[in-house]
Protein backbone atom coordinates (compact mmCIF):
# COMPACT_ATOMS: atom_id res chain seq x y z
CA UNK A 1 0.00 0.00 0.00
CA UNK A 2 1.35 3.53 -0.66
CA UNK A 3 0.26 7.26 -0.19
CA UNK A 4 -0.62 9.69 -2.28
CA UNK A 5 -0.86 13.81 -1.66
CA UNK A 6 -3.69 15.88 -3.82
CA UNK A 7 -2.26 19.77 -3.80
CA UNK A 8 -5.00 22.10 -5.37
CA UNK A 9 -6.23 25.44 -4.51
CA UNK A 10 -9.82 25.39 -3.15
CA UNK A 11 -11.39 28.56 -4.57
CA UNK A 12 -14.24 29.74 -2.77
CA UNK A 13 -15.42 33.74 -3.79
CA UNK A 14 -12.45 35.55 -3.68
CA UNK A 15 -10.58 33.73 -1.22
CA UNK A 16 -8.56 30.95 -2.79
CA UNK A 17 -6.18 28.67 -0.51
CA UNK A 18 -3.47 25.86 -0.83
CA UNK A 19 -5.09 22.44 0.54
CA UNK A 20 -3.31 18.92 0.98
CA UNK A 21 -5.01 16.08 0.76
CA UNK A 22 -3.64 12.44 2.09
CA UNK A 23 -4.93 9.11 0.54
CA UNK A 24 -4.69 5.85 0.12
CA UNK A 25 -3.37 4.94 -4.05
CA UNK A 26 -6.28 2.89 -4.18
CA UNK A 27 -8.58 4.94 -3.63
CA UNK A 28 -10.89 6.10 -6.26
CA UNK A 29 -10.65 9.65 -6.31
CA UNK A 30 -6.67 9.22 -6.01
CA UNK A 31 -6.46 6.13 -8.96
CA UNK A 32 -2.84 6.04 -8.04
CA UNK A 33 -1.82 9.20 -8.97
CA UNK A 34 -4.10 9.89 -11.60
CA UNK A 35 -6.95 11.36 -9.84
CA UNK A 36 -10.33 11.65 -10.86
CA UNK A 37 -11.98 14.27 -13.45
CA UNK A 38 -13.82 15.24 -10.36
CA UNK A 39 -11.55 16.38 -8.40
CA UNK A 40 -12.09 19.90 -7.15
CA UNK A 41 -8.97 21.63 -8.59
CA UNK A 42 -9.05 20.29 -12.20
CA UNK A 43 -11.99 22.79 -12.92
CA UNK A 44 -9.70 25.47 -12.42
CA UNK A 45 -6.40 23.74 -13.76
CA UNK A 46 -4.77 24.42 -10.05
CA UNK A 47 -4.11 20.65 -8.99
CA UNK A 48 -1.08 17.92 -8.71
CA UNK A 49 -0.27 14.65 -7.28
CA UNK A 50 2.54 14.07 -5.18
CA UNK A 51 4.08 10.52 -4.24
CA UNK A 52 3.78 7.48 -4.25
CA UNK A 53 5.01 7.76 -0.23
CA UNK A 54 5.76 4.69 1.32
CA UNK A 55 4.13 5.31 4.54
CA UNK A 56 1.39 7.88 6.06
CA UNK A 57 3.40 9.51 7.78
CA UNK A 58 5.51 10.39 5.22
CA UNK A 59 2.48 11.22 3.54
CA UNK A 60 1.48 13.15 6.05
CA UNK A 61 4.81 15.61 6.06
CA UNK A 62 4.04 15.96 2.60
CA UNK A 63 1.16 17.73 2.82
CA UNK A 64 1.83 19.57 5.67
CA UNK A 65 4.85 21.17 3.81
CA UNK A 66 2.76 21.66 0.58
CA UNK A 67 -0.53 23.09 2.34
CA UNK A 68 0.32 23.83 6.22
CA UNK A 69 -1.93 20.90 7.11
CA UNK A 70 -2.75 17.29 6.93
CA UNK A 71 -6.21 16.72 5.48
CA UNK A 72 -7.47 13.17 5.24
CA UNK A 73 -9.34 11.87 2.21
CA UNK A 74 -13.01 11.26 2.96
CA UNK A 75 -13.36 8.50 0.87
CA UNK A 76 -10.67 6.05 1.84
CA UNK A 77 -9.73 7.45 4.83
CA UNK A 78 -5.81 7.08 5.25
CA UNK A 79 -5.49 8.38 8.92
CA UNK A 80 -7.76 5.41 10.16
CA UNK A 81 -5.10 2.78 8.57
CA UNK A 82 -2.53 0.94 10.49
CA UNK A 83 0.41 0.66 9.09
Amino acid sequence: MGYYVYEYVHVAGQKTALRAVVHIDSCRACNYGQGHPRNAGVRHGLWKWHGPFETVEAAREAARQIGGKDLSCGHCRPFAVTT
